[in-house]
């Protein structure tokens, strides 16, 4: 293998890992207008910066690996961009899920306004009022 196609693979495997986070940072901020709670790709770098790290060199031990990858099924060279596009987004999505501190946080807060909301309606009923301010107020988190 070259030089060139040893960075062809490595640039697609960061093309992986940034499409996984454009991705993971839309829906991260889908959750955070549904907690109302404020969201900024900036924040999202500077509290999950170690598992985008990880992602990114994740991608640089496989290009590290290819050649004997390629010894052992030579037929992976046909696709080997795709292969290393796969390898940057799956991998970026396996560490996200384990290690994302963003989501987390948001997923913490939607949980606890959750359990206020299920509290106000529980604590209506029990108490005979009307709870239709309370429904409205729920189908709306539940919309967004």
């Amino acid at each position: 293998m070259t030089a060139h196609l040893y960075l062809e693979c490595f640039v697609a495997g960061l093309m992986g890992v940034i499409f996984h986070l454009i991705i993971k940072v839309n829906a991260l901020r889908k959750r955070a207008i549904t907690a109302n709670e404020t969201f900024s790709f900036t924040m999202y770098i500077q509290k999950d910066w170690l598992s985008v790290f990880i992602s990114v060199f994740t991608v640089a031990i496989v290009v590290y690996a290819v050649d004997e990858i390629l010894d052992y099924k030579p037929v992976v060279m046909k696709w080997l961009k795709w292969f290393f596009i796969a390898v940057g987004y799956m991998g970026s999505s396996v560490l996200q899920s384990l290690l994302s501190k963003t989501e987390r946080q948001v997923m913490e807060v939607i949980n606890r306004k959750t359990d206020v909301a299920d509290r106000a309606i529980n604590e209506s009923l029990v108490s005979g009022q009307q709870v239709t301010e309370v429904q409205k107020a729920q189908e709306q988190l539940i919309k967004n």
